[in-house]
């Protein structure tokens, strides 16, 4: 399964996480029992948990880092995510996801334009 499915199924498991968190706290506070009780407990478990994954799953560049992502269906010239050095001694991190390279095409993650190794 492709990224971009994980992250909708991933949004819509949320979505009907809390719907139901919703529905079973609109039941409890109508008439409450130990059942609708355990049922919210376990739906507002199952939701927290979904965001926690969620939320370690997607990393996030530290400051002064650049991250860049590309998604290319066809290079027929150049292509390249960074260029020079990044901002304030950080680092750099690249994803492409590159369909197609043709003849004369190039894809390049990260380029020093500094004279230095890269």
């Amino acid at each position: 399964m492709n990224e971009r499915w994980t992250r909708g199924l991933t949004a819509g498991g949320s979505t009907l996480c809390g719907a139901t968190v919703g529905l079973l706290t609109n039941i409890l506070t109508g008439r409450w029992s130990l059942t609708v009780a355990g049922g919210l407990a376990v739906a507002l478990g199952c939701w927290i948990g979904l965001e926690v994954w969620r939320a370690t799953r997607e990393t996030a560049a530290p400051v002064g880092d650049v991250s860049v992502s590309q998604r290319v269906r066809e290079v027929l010239g150049r292509v390249v995510g960074v260029r020079g050095a990044p901002p304030f001694g950080g680092g750099a991190h690249v994803e492409q996801r590159i369909d197609t390279v043709w003849e004369g095409g190039e894809a390049v993650g990260y380029e020093d334009t500094s004279g230095g190794s890269g």
